[in-house]
C-alpha cells in the first residue's frame, strides 16, 4: 500500500514540476535506478514507444502553440515530453520492485467484484504482451514487415486469442461456483 501511494504521490508532483532541468534530472536517475533494479520489462521497449510519441508532442508544440517564441514552445513540449517519460518510467519501477500479489493486496477494501477484476486484469497484461510478440514474431516469419499495415495483423490474431482465454477463464470461473 505504501509502494501504491508514493506512486501517486510521486507522480502528482511529476506532473506538477515546471523546471525542465529539475525533470531531466529525475529521468536521468529513474534511468539509472531501473538499470540497477532487475526487471522483467524492457526499459528499452518502453522508450522505443514514447519516443516518437514525445517527438510528435513536441512538433504540435511547435507548429500550434503560435503565441510563444520558438524556444518556449519547444521547452513546454520537450517539459510535457519528459514528464511522460518520467511517469511511465516510475510505473515500470513500480511493476519491477512489485508483485502482482502485492498490488491486490493494496485494493483488499474494494469489493470482491472489483478484486477479482483487477486479478484478472493483472493477469491478462502480461499474457498480452507474450501473445503479441509471439504472434509479431509468427507475422514476420511469414514476410511481412513492420509498419502500419502490419499492425492489424497483428491486433486481429490477438483479440482473438484474448477473448479466447477470457471465455476460457470464466467459464473457468462459473464451474467453480465464484458466482454470487
Amino acid at each position: 500500500m505504501k509502494k501504491l501511494i508514493s506512486l501517486i504521490i510521486f507522480s502528482f508532483v511529476i506532473l506538477n514540476l515546471k523546471d525542465s532541468f529539475l525533470l531531466s534530472a529525475i529521468f536521468l536517475l529513474l534511468l539509472a535506478a531501473l538499470k540497477i533494479v532487475p526487471s522483467q520489462r524492457p526499459v528499452g521497449k518502453r522508450l522505443k514507444i514514447l519516443l516518437p510519441a514525445g517527438f510528435f508532442i513536441i512538433l504540435l508544440q511547435l507548429f500550434f502553440h503560435q503565441s510563444h517564441d520558438m524556444m518556449t514552445r519547444f521547452m513546454f513540449g520537450y517539459t510535457v515530453f519528459i514528464r511522460l517519460l518520467i511517469v511511465s518510467l516510475s510505473v515500470l519501477f513500480f511493476m519491477s520492485v512489485t508483485s502482482a500479489s502485492e498490488i491486490i493486496a493494496a485494493f483488499a477494501f474494494l469489493p470482491k467484484k472489483i478484486q477479482l477484476a483487477l486479478t484478472m486484469t493483472f493477469y491478462f497484461i502480461p499474457t498480452i504482451l507474450e501473445e503479441s510478440d509471439k504472434i509479431s514474431m509468427i507475422q514476420k516469419s511469414r514476410g511481412l514487415r513492420s509498419g502500419l499495415s502490419s499492425i492489424s495483423s497483428v491486433v486481429i490474431p490477438l483479440l482473438h486469442r484474448v477473448f479466447q482465454r477470457a471465455e476460457t477463464l470464466s467459464l473457468t470461473i462459473v464451474s467453480r461456483g465464484y458466482e454470487e
